[in-house]
């Protein structure tokens, strides 16, 4: 897949820089640095979710809630934080969400 605008980075070279720069320092700050950049460049409409979610796919699982919860710019209830956790329990890259519309 190209990119959605000419000039911002395709599949191919995120899931290149995100590979390299884990290789460099595989550390939660890293981890968390990309999370939140692909939550920023799906809120834009950069990417599509299932770019999100294949990308998703090559980091740690760490920071998941917090990054779903920034997506959704709300607090999970203990109801559906319950069911996030049984979701990436079973892993289902899947739990983080887009919002829902309207």
């Amino acid at each position: 897949m190209t990119s959605i605008f000419n000039g911002y980075p395709t599949e191919k070279e995120l899931r290149r820089r995100i590979s390299n720069q884990l290789s460099w320092r595989n550390t939660t700050e890293v981890a968390l640095l990309w999370h939140g950049y692909l939550n920023a460049l799906l809120e834009w409409g950069l990417i599509d979710v299932n770019i999100y979610h294949s990308l998703q796919e090559v980091l740690p699982r760490i920071g998941m809630k917090e990054s779903y919860e920034q997506a959704l710019d709300e607090q999970l209830d203990p109801e559906q934080e319950k069911e996030f956790d049984k979701k990436m329990e079973a892993g289902v890259s899947s739990a983080i969400q887009t919002r829902p519309q309207p």
